[in-house]
C-alpha cells in the first residue's frame, strides 16, 4: 500500500529558509541571459499573433508588457541606465529585407566609417547603435535589462547617451546620476505607421540604487555577459529605414568625432568621477 506524504507547518516553514537548500552553485554571468526590452511595432510578430499591441514595451524573454502604449494610455518607462555598449548592428542588405549579421564595436577609427559597405562580395548596411544597460526605477534586484536604440529611435539612445557621459560628467556625478524616461511615440511615412523612442530626464537616482548599479557595472566590465539577441533575427521589430536621414547623420558623426573626449568612451569607469 503506497503510504500517503503529509507536511506539516513546520515543514513549510523551513521549506522557505534558504539555508536549508544549502549553498548555491557558483553562479557566473555565462549562465545568465540578460533580456532586452522591446518596442513593439505593427510587424512584430506578437502583435501579428494578437499576443501583444504595437506601441508596448516587452520582455524579450518572458513576453510580459513593462510599459509603452497600453490599452491606448502612454505609460513612460522609467529607466536607471548605468551602461552604454556604443556600436554597430551589421545587417546583410542584398535582399528585400536585411538580415541581422553581428555587431562590431564603435571606438576612434571607424566613428565615421560608411553606412553602406561591401563585405565578401554582400551589401551591407551598419547602424549606429545605442545599448543602454539599465534598471527599472523602483525594481532595483535581480538581472538589469537592455534596450537597444538605433535607426529612427537613435535620437532617443543620443540623448541618454549625451545626460551620462557628457551632462554629468560635467556636474562631477557618475553616469547613472539620473534616471531617465523612455516613451514611444507613433509616427507615419510613405512606408506606413511605426513607433519611435524617445527619452528624457528623470529625477535623481538614490544611492541605494546606485549602489546596485556600480555592482553591475563592475561585473560588465569584468565578465562576459550574454545578452537575448533572438528577436535581432525576427525581422518584424524593425523600424522603416532611415535612409533619407542618412547624410545628414553621417556628417554630423564627423563633425563631433574632433570633439571626443576620455569620458565619451564606452569603457568608461565610475571611478573617474
Amino acid at each position: 500500500m503506497k503510504k500517503d506524504v503529509t507536511t506539516t507547518k513546520n515543514e513549510v516553514g523551513h521549506a522557505q529558509d534558504l539555508a536549508d537548500w544549502g549553498a548555491p552553485a557558483q553562479l557566473s554571468t555565462q549562465d545568465v541571459v540578460i533580456p532586452c526590452i522591446l518596442l513593439m511595432q505593427y510587424t512584430s510578430k506578437l502583435v501579428k499573433n494578437q499576443e501583444a499591441a504595437a506601441g508596448e514595451f516587452r520582455n524579450s524573454i518572458d513576453q510580459s508588457c513593462v510599459g509603452g502604449l497600453v490599452k491606448k494610455e502612454l505609460k513612460p518607462l522609467e529607466i536607471i541606465p548605468f551602461y552604454v555598449n556604443l556600436c554597430y548592428t551589421n545587417m546583410d542588405a542584398s535582399g528585400t529585407k536585411e538580415k541581422y549579421v553581428g555587431k562590431e564595436p564603435i571606438n576612434m577609427s571607424n566613428d565615421d566609417a560608411p553606412r553602406e559597405f561591401m563585405r565578401d562580395g554582400i551589401a551591407m548596411r551598419r547602424y549606429r547603435t545605442y545599448e543602454v544597460y539599465f534598471f527599472k526605477a523602483g525594481e532595483v534586484v535581480g538581472l538589469p535589462y537592455v534596450m537597444t536604440f538605433k535607426s529612427t529611435s537613435m535620437q532617443a539612445g543620443r540623448k541618454i547617451y549625451s545626460q551620462m557621459y557628457a551632462t554629468n560628467y560635467e556636474l562631477k556625478l557618475p553616469p547613472p546620476a539620473f534616471h531617465m524616461s523612455v516613451w514611444p511615440e507613433h509616427k507615419e511615412n510613405d512606408k506606413g505607421e511605426f513607433f519611435v523612442l524617445d527619452a528624457k530626464r528623470g529625477s535623481e537616482t538614490t544611492p541605494e540604487e546606485m549602489a546596485v548599479c556600480l555592482k553591475w557595472f563592475k561585473r560588465l566590465k569584468t565578465e562576459d555577459v550574454k545578452v537575448d539577441e533572438s528577436h535581432l533575427r525576427d525581422d518584424g521589430d524593425a523600424t522603416p529605414r532611415d535612409n533619407g536621414e542618412r547624410a545628414a547623420k553621417q556628417a554630423s558623426s564627423r563633425q563631433q568625432t574632433a570633439k571626443k573626449t576620455d569620458y565619451q568612451d564606452e569603457n568608461v569607469d565610475f571611478g573617474n568621477f
